[in-house]
């Protein structure tokens, strides 16, 4: 192996999307090793379990669940480590993002680090990982897990042998460098201990994600599911009722709207693929979201911006602060959008990102900057927009779009990106 390539470590994210767990993202660290990794490791898991990151990483992990809706899992066979994307695109940019900004800055001296991102779906077997690889499952934001795993039996000569193909807490991966990475074995212990208390990533996900590695080690069995009783609860007048209620708006033959509000949500997301094309069913929609707090209109795939500004000029959202519409509008349907805003006097946090199949960011990007341009006054603090996201990976597509410095002013990863300086200056 070429020595300049010696120190380098691949760091990885997996979540379980649907049925199976999967690879969203991927990166190549330049020089990490030791108990240095531990150290980033700690500095990862507090940006993926960061409040403020929050929304943006949730509704790409919602994409998730129907980008791989229809890509059968890998197979064991070790064939199977060839089928990767090389070229295109991270479908999944804020969860790159988040993962590269992690691994190159160094949480204290703010010194950055040369990181590049891999290929999606990049096998975990294929990087140049002399000093094993870290892995993050980010399936529940609560609740991030980490683990650090040695290949083979691949180690520098002056390190002491790891088990392999094993998930690692930060004690068992860095022990045998023996104060390596240029820290002393008091940050070792201090650093080991703080990830003492993190969850470590089963190796049922690991063998999940990839099945053709030789993983060892008893594999934790999932807990068993209690079968669903066939017996079914008897449902009150009241939810019957509600239950009527949409069918009447769905089918446009409501006449009256009774004044069902709390139980009026969860028959919409039920059938929320049918809502959305006829106006009583919009008037619901604006009735059970009445004084929310946050307006995530994600599940009805069918509203488009007159729809919503329909909803929302018909309805009472004075005290809602974030709004989520990712995967909704089309970049030419955004500027729609114009009219809504002014229904939101508390709007802080807007959410359009887009869906994981698009070829780039570049006309939702000039539709978000024509959105600015048409609400010059707009007082929201965070806006979350993919072209907005992937700008510390890939720069800014469109001019225009890294100055809105007062809407993105919530998304740590962002600031980031001003000190590693992979993109423009963003504040």
């Amino acid at each position: 192996m070429d020595a300049a390539i010696d120190d380098d470590h691949s760091l990885f994210v997996i979540a379980k999307a649907g049925q199976y767990y999967r690879s969203l993202a991927a990166v190549r660290h330049q020089c990490l090793w030791g108990i240095a990794t531990l150290r980033q490791c700690l500095h990862i898991l507090h940006i993926f379990s960061h409040s403020e990151n929050r929304i943006a990483l949730q509704q790409e992990l919602s994409f998730a669940q129907d980008y791989f809706r229809h890509i059968p899992p890998p197979g064991s066979d070790s064939r199977e480590r060839r089928r990767y994307d090389k070229f295109g695109p991270c479908p999944f940019p804020f969860i790159t993002t988040c993962l590269r900004m992690g691994a190159a800055l160094h949480p204290e001296t703010f010194d950055t680090a040369t990181v590049d991102e891999e290929p999606f779906g990049l096998p975990f077997d294929m990087g140049a990982s002399l000093h094993g690889i870290t892995v993050f499952d980010i399936t529940d934001l609560e609740n991030v897990k980490y683990c650090f795993v040695h290949l083979a039996s691949i180690h520098p000569e002056s390190v002491q042998p790891c088990p392999s193909f094993q998930p690692l807490t930060g004690w068992e991966y860095a022990l045998p460098y023996s104060g390596g990475g240029g820290m002393s074995t008091w940050d070792y212990t201090d650093l080991a201990g703080s990830l003492e208390k993190k969850s470590l990533v089963d190796i049922h996900a690991l063998a999940e994600t990839w099945p053709w590695g030789t993983w060892s080690g008893e594999r934790q069995a999932l807990p068993a599911a209690s079968p669903p009783s066939s017996r079914r609860l008897p449902r009150s007048l009241l939810e019957i009722s509600v239950e009527k209620v949409v069918d009447a708006a769905i089918k446009d033959t409501l006449e009256a709207l009774p004044n069902v509000r709390p139980l009026l949500k969860e028959p919409l997301l039920r059938r929320a693929k049918d809502v959305g094309t006829t106006r009583p069913s919009l008037l619901l929609i604006a009735l059970a979201y009445c004084d929310a707090h946050t307006l995530d209109w994600t599940p009805f795939i069918r509203l488009r911006a007159p729809a919503i500004r329909y909803i929302v000029e018909n309805g009472s959202f004075s005290s809602a602060k974030i709004m989520n519409l990712s995967g909704l509008l089309t970049p030419r349907c955004i500027s729609g959008l114009s009219p809504v805003l002014s229904h939101l006097p508390a709007l802080e946090t807007l959410c359009m990102l887009d869906k994981p199949g698009r070829p780039d960011d570049v006309l939702a990007s000039k539709a978000f900057v024509q959105l600015l341009s048409l609400n010059p006054d707009l007082r929201i603090k965070k806006i979350c927009v993919s072209g907005l996201l992937s700008i510390p990976i890939r720069g800014p597509q469109v001019p225009g779009i890294s100055d809105c410095r007062n809407v993105i002013q919530g998304l740590p990863c962002l600031h980031f990106g001003r000190l590693i300086q992979f993109g423009p200056c963003i504040h």
